[in-house]
């Protein structure tokens, strides 16, 4: 198109690359914020389609897990000056101003959910300057802020580090663990397949309630939908044992026509199948976190043998140190939800050598 000339569209050809250009910043912020192949990899094609090799570029690096948003960054004095270019032709042409709004509207509200704090400068004054022209004050209505409003202070640092992970397409299976493991140990496999730390949780005695160390990352399921896979550890000390069944010997019931009703060892193993199947147990805890947090404790020969005894007078395997391997969508309010209790009837629950229980 000749400079000055019109398209069948009435955008003169300044107008039509600027709103290619809001296009591409569009696609970046949710790049930005929320990493998915689709969004990189349209800005890509239509960088490639204007032969804007450095945006191209920049959008290919983007797909990159860890690369993306800093390479990005690098466009915003650009975008600044789109934005501040395309208000001011939209301030004396009301046709364009009418094509320009709906993308603005929405760029808008994808810097809205972005907390303050994670903006920087220069998308700060490009929200400001947007919410003048569109005479829309800046509003906390997105997904992710609605989710930081659930939390209490001490989590948001937490759930904004699990909301900027990037999406891992092929990751790394965790390896099969079928008996108690060292804390450690798994400790150095979850962060070498890019798990994260997001939680620390605080651990007490047997029989109280969980609060969870959870490590996180982020991965593209065999769905192609995107979840949170998780890792919850769980420490338990002290607080003596666990005998619901009555008069044990060793913690073995002596049999049931000694004791009426007492159910043999088979029974328990049998009624509580799924339940154990979803607590892994610990042969020893990280001396990392102090013992105060339950680290620095190992089961041993004598404590293996009780812990067995324990689990067939009946004790429950939430009652020693064990961690749970789970999977949640990766949406703001689920993983809110889930930092915090049980994300009851969305979360998938995997036993020790990775086989999908079912859904809690």
């Amino acid at each position: 198109m000749a400079e000055g000339t019109i398209n069948s569209d009435g955008l003169s050809k300044e107008q039509e690359e600027l709103l290619l250009d809001l296009t591409q910043f569009l696609l970046d912020i949710i790049g930005i914020f929320e990493p998915t192949p689709f969004a990189d990899g349209t800005n890509a094609a239509i960088s490639l389609k204007r032969k804007d090799w450095l945006g191209a570029a920049l959008s290919a690096v983007s797909i990159l897990p860890y690369v993306g948003d800093l390479a990005k960054l690098t466009k915003l004095p650009r975008y600044a000056r789109t934005i501040n270019r395309v208000i001011s032709l939209a301030q004396k042409d009301a046709k364009f101003a009418a094509q320009v709004r709906p993308l603005l509207v929405n760029l808008k509200k994808l810097l809205d959910d972005v907390p303050m704090d994670e903006l920087p400068g220069s998308l700060n004054q490009i929200r400001r300057r947007l919410s003048s022209f569109l005479s829309i004050p800046p509003q906390a209505t997105g997904a992710v802020r609605k989710a930081m409003q659930t939390l209490p202070s001490s989590l948001k640092a937490d759930f904004l580090k699990a909301m900027k992970l990037p999406p891992l397409k092929n990751p790394r299976a965790l390896k099969k663990r079928p008996g108690p493991v060292k804390e450690d140990s798994l400790l150095a496999e979850l962060a070498n397949k890019g798990f994260v730390s997001v939680k620390k949780g605080q651990h007490s005695a047997r029989k109280s309630a969980e609060s969870s160390d959870i490590y996180i990352r982020r991965i593209v399921g065999e769905d192609g939908k995107q979840y949170f896979e998780a890792i919850r550890i769980d420490r338990k000390f002290g607080g003596g044992t666990s005998r619901p069944l009555g008069k044990a010997n060793q913690g073995l019931p002596q049999s049931a026509a000694t004791i009426p009703g007492v159910r043999l060892p088979g029974d328990i193993q049998r009624a509580d199948k799924s339940f154990r199947r979803l607590h892994h147990t610990l042969e020893s805890t990280s001396d990392k976190v102090g013992k105060a947090a339950g680290g620095g404790r190992t089961l041993g020969t004598s404590g293996r043998e009780r812990m067995v005894n324990e689990l067939q007078a009946g004790s429950k395997k939430g009652e020693f140190s064990h961690w749970h391997h789970e999977r949640i969508p990766a949406t703001p309010a689920d993983l809110a939800r889930y930092l915090q209790k049980p994300l009851k009837g969305k979360t998938q629950k995997f036993d020790n050598v990775g086989q999908l229980v079912g859904t809690w």
